[in-house]
Order: C-alpha cells, then sequence, then structure tokens
C-alpha cells in the first residue's frame, strides 16, 4: 500500500524534506496542530509556527493506515519518501478556518480549499527521500544558501509575490537594494484561486525585468513551491519563516501581504510580522504602500510627499488594478507598469 500525492501534497512534502518549512520534519500531528491553533502558535516542540501543515486522507485511507506502522508516498508514479506514522486523526475543519482566516465566511478562498481537501490527516517524520527536484529557476534552501555565500552576499531580502512586476513592486525591489546587498525575488508557485496569474506569466515578465532592468549581480530569481493560503498575517509570517530557511536575512511585507479582498488590514500582516520578528530570525522591511503622484510625477511612499491624502494627485497600483486592467483588456499605463513586461505576456495564458 502507498499513498498518491496530489500536486500540492507533493510541494509540500518536497518544502518539509528540503527545509523550506524547517523546523517541521513532517507532517503535523493532531497535538502540533492544536498548538499551533493556540494564540502563540506553538509546535509541540515550542517553535513558533504559525499555520498548519498537513496531509489529507480520505476516511477509508485513514482505516487502512491503522495497522500500519509507515506507509511510502508516491507522485506521478515515483517514489517520494517514507512516512513514519505517528498519528491519524480527524481535524477540526471549523477551527482551522477560524484560526488560519479569521472568518468563516464560506467565500473566502482558503475556507473553500480547506472545505474541499480530505476528512482525515495522517502525520508523521518524513524520512528516505528518494525524489530529487529539478526544475527551472529553483534552488533548495541548502542550494541558496551556498549560493550567497559563493556571490559574497551577507544580507539578502527576500520578495514574495504571486503576480507580475509592476512599478509599485519595482519601487519596493529597489528599495530594498539600497539596505541589502542582494534580493531573492521568488514568486509562489501552487495552488492559487481562480483569476490569480499563472506561473507562466508571472516567470515571463520577471526574465524581462531581470534581463534588461534589474543589476544581475545582486538578484536571484527563485520560485517558491507551495499553495497560497490568503491567510494575510499568519501567511506573512509563515512566508517570512520560509525565506529565512532560504537563507534570506530580510524580508519585504507590503501592503495587505497574502490577502484577498477586505478580510485583513492593510499593513496588519506588517504589525504581526514586525511582533515576532526577533523570534523568527529575519528581519522585517515594513513599508508603505507605493503610490503614483500625479503632481510628483513619480512613483512615491507617503513619506516622500504632501499629496497622499490627495485624491485628484494619488493613483494606487495594486496587483489587482493591474490584473482587472488586462482582464478588460485596457490599454495599461506605462507608468504603472513596463511596456517590456506587457510585452511578455503576448502568447501566453495569463490568469488561472
Amino acid at each position: 500500500m502507498s499513498i498518491d500525492l496530489n500536486l500540492h501534497q507533493y510541494y509540500e512534502s518536497m518544502n518539509i524534506l528540503e527545509g523550506a518549512l524547517d523546523p517541521l520534519d513532517g507532517f503535523m500531528t493532531s497535538k502540533d496542530l492544536a498548538n499551533v491553533m493556540k494564540p502563540d502558535m506553538r509546535l509541540d516542540s515550542g517553535e513558533i509556527f504559525p499555520l498548519p501543515v498537513l496531509l489529507d486522507i480520505s476516511q477509508s485511507t485513514a482505516s487502512d493506515l491503522k495497522t500500519k506502522n509507515s506507509i511510502d508516498l508516491y507522485f506521478e508514479q515515483q517514489r517520494v519518501c517514507t512516512l513514519e506514522i505517528t498519528d491519524i486523526f480527524k481535524p477540526n475543519k471549523e477551527k482551522i478556518a477560524a484560526h488560519c482566516f479569521g472568518t468563516l465566511d464560506t467565500e473566502h478562498p482558503g475556507i473553500q480549499a480547506l472545505q474541499a481537501s480530505e476528512s482525515h490527516c495522517v502525520a508523521g517524520r518524513l524520512v528516505n527521500s528518494s525524489n530529487i527536484r529539478t526544475k527551472e529557476n529553483y534552488l533548495t534552501p541548502k542550494s541558496t544558501k551556498q549560493y550567497f555565500t559563493k556571490k559574497g552576499w551577507k544580507t539578502i531580502a527576500g520578495f514574495q509575490t504571486r503576480n507580475v512586476p509592476h512599478k509599485a513592486h519595482e519601487y519596493l525591489h529597489r528599495l530594498a537594494l539600497e539596505m541589502v546587498d542582494a534580493l531573492m525575488i521568488q514568486p509562489l508557485v501552487g495552488w492559487k484561486k481562480p483569476g490569480d496569474y499563472t506561473p507562466e506569466a508571472i516567470q515571463a515578465a520577471y526574465n524581462v525585468m531581470i534581463d534588461q532592468f534589474y543589476p544581475k549581480d545582486h538578484v536571484l530569481f527563485n520560485l517558491l513551491y507551495t499553495p497560497m493560503r490568503y491567510a494575510g498575517p499568519k501567511e506573512a509570517l509563515f512566508h517570512a519563516i520560509i525565506r529565512r530557511n532560504f537563507g534570506c536575512t530580510h524580508f519585504i511585507v507590503g501592503r495587505d501581504h497574502a490577502g484577498v479582498k477586505n478580510y485583513y488590514g492593510v499593513y496588519e500582516a506588517q504589525e504581526f510580522c514586525l511582533a515576532h520578528e526577533k523570534e523568527i530570525g529575519i528581519q522585517i522591511i515594513a513599508t508603505r504602500e507605493p503610490f503614483y503622484c500625479k503632481k510628483c510625477d513619480a512613483i512615491v511612499i507617503e513619506r516622500h510627499c504632501n499629496h497622499s491624502e490627495n485624491p485628484q494627485y494619488r493613483e494606487n497600483i495594486s496587483g489587482t488594478m493591474i490584473r482587472n486592467m488586462l482582464v478588460n483588456k485596457e490599454s495599461v499605463d506605462s507608468r504603472y507598469l513596463r511596456q517590456e513586461t506587457l510585452d511578455s505576456l503576448n502568447d501566453l495564458k495569463i490568469f488561472i
């Protein structure tokens, strides 16, 4: 008997095996899950970890595993590793939703994904890996750390995104490069809600930015294979821990990080990450929202001009704004999105 992983379970298995989700060495037990969902968000070991990482299985599979001590995990007919079974349980999805998302609203995409998952979970340490992931634009945490050392980079800022780069993102990248030796741009590749950008579109757009505009000796492009949770503040902290594990010393947290619609405050994720910054071991670069000021004729933040409260001059730039323009086939002003970036999307499927 073995378990056939879906794509997202495979991604998380490899993230555990490769150290991206350190200190996890396996999928969470019911005890770890209960502890993580407490206000202080602790694993049974005492280390902080804000979100559940679970391997969901059907009720029938759970029954079949009751007499097993271990089980091999497969993906696309290839063995990935062995899971040493320590727990089989039925999670309380309502409690998980309340902890992760701060809401029980079934319109929330994270809750929809949670409700679609299987009814039971199997937990345990992952051992004896036999599947080495080789993908374009991907380095493991061990490899990124070796790369940083080889380049002589002492300080590296991680940047999380699920969008093609617009001018506000570019502003944040250049701001970070004023503060650190290098920038690791790490778009998320994994399950995302319908309407988000495809991995192909994001990679094509960033290839243009790095090839034509950014200093190649100070930027690494490296994909992150994990599903979006849309969990706002807790996912921002989760993303920061992952970038620490990849060797980053800093992590950029901007406006409404990992948010969706209006479920979270604009800077709630920043405040949450800053409150735990010292313990997780990575410095948070908390930035105000960049916008285009028509009066200044530049991308600025509130501290840079005195027009931020004047709607006559302020033009907010966001992934949602750019997506809506592209969906509606509207002309996108080059003050908001580079023409070269727009051209890179030609002949591609842009949205999921």
